[in-house]
């Protein structure tokens, strides 16, 4: 999505990152550490309600932590937070009632074992600012603002030497959601006021797809597996668009889709690369995205 439309992230998320233990100031809570700490935070029910475990995932007795909107799980370099950020522009929008978002992980297995759940309502988001209705996602390193949990440096560009993600995932539900994996290149690091949103849609409603079909072309993009990449920008943020129906299983090579994009002449190298995130954008009705295993190779 645009970053103009995540502002609201920053906010949200800030104080939860920067404590890695607790909000304040309207900051989310935090679930680094036991369930029982989440005393006085209401839990919405997932609609619909997540397996209690991912289908790849083993046979396990351990209970699994259920994050609602705007609840932080920071314990290293990988976190999980489900932000609902449309309804900070969008007064008809009650988180808990007909907004309704969860992240459920097993502590012992994360990031893998994740299951991602939506409710919003049926028709797509009508203010503005909002082209979908939040981002739920797991982040490895920094995200719009700084996870001081995380040992992870970041790195220009030109000096990283491997940036991948394997994953497997499965989706469900009867909505229109996408699945966005991105990151943001800043001018110096961690240092998120200015910053370039490089977005790659794996799985992408008609909606989005038309949307990043509109932008400026910057090319055709084939990744070191052969798929092809329609590849545009619209304002700060470009789009990698999967040119054959949804990739839910396998490698991206983030790495390569920056050297093509210093290539076309969109990067220097000099930009400074500080996380990247795999989540849902939920657009109408519910939606479940199941995250087997989701990694991070980066150095």
């Amino acid at each position: 999505m645009k970053s103009v439309w995540k502002s609201s992230i920053l906010g949200m998320m800030a104080g939860g990152l920067a404590a890695c233990g607790g909000g304040s100031d309207g900051a989310p809570a935090s679930a680094s550490s036991q369930k029982g700490e989440q005393a006085g935070v209401a839990t919405p029910a997932p609609t619909p309600a997540p397996a209690s475990t991912p289908t790849s995932s083993l046979a396990t007795t351990e209970e699994r932590l259920v994050l609602p909107d705007n609840t932080l799980y920071a314990p290293g370099d990988y976190f999980a937070y489900a932000s609902p950020w449309c309804a900070t522009y969008d007064p008809s929008l009650a988180v808990g009632s007909n907004i309704v978002d969860t992240i459920s992980i097993l502590r012992s297995t994360f990031p893998n074992d994740v299951v991602i759940s939506a409710k919003v309502p049926d028709n797509y988001p009508t203010v503005s600012r909002c082209g979908v209705y939040g981002y739920n996602a797991i982040t490895f390193g920094h995200y719009l603002t700084v996870n001081s949990a995380a040992k992870m440096q970041p790195m220009q560009v030109k000096d990283i030497r491997t940036l991948s993600m394997q994953f497997d995932m499965s989706l469900s539900g009867d909505g229109e959601f996408n699945i966005l994996a991105e990151s943001f290149l800043t001018g110096a690091a961690k240092d998120f006021g200015t910053k370039l949103e490089i977005g790659f849609y794996t799985h992408s409603t008609p909606r989005s797809a038309s949307f990043a079909r509109s932008g400026t072309p910057i090319g055709t993009y084939v990744d070191n597996a052969g798929r092809s990449w329609t590849v545009t920008k619209v304002d700060d943020f470009v789009m990698f668009l999967h040119g054959s129906g949804d990739l839910l299983t396998g490698m991206l090579d983030i790495k390569g889709a920056y050297t093509f994009l210093m290539n076309r002449g969109v990067l220097t190298g000099n930009e400074w690369f500080n996380g990247v995130s795999l989540g849902m954008e939920p657009m109408r009705g519910n939606g479940v995205a199941a995250i087997h295993t989701w990694s991070v190779t980066y150095g």
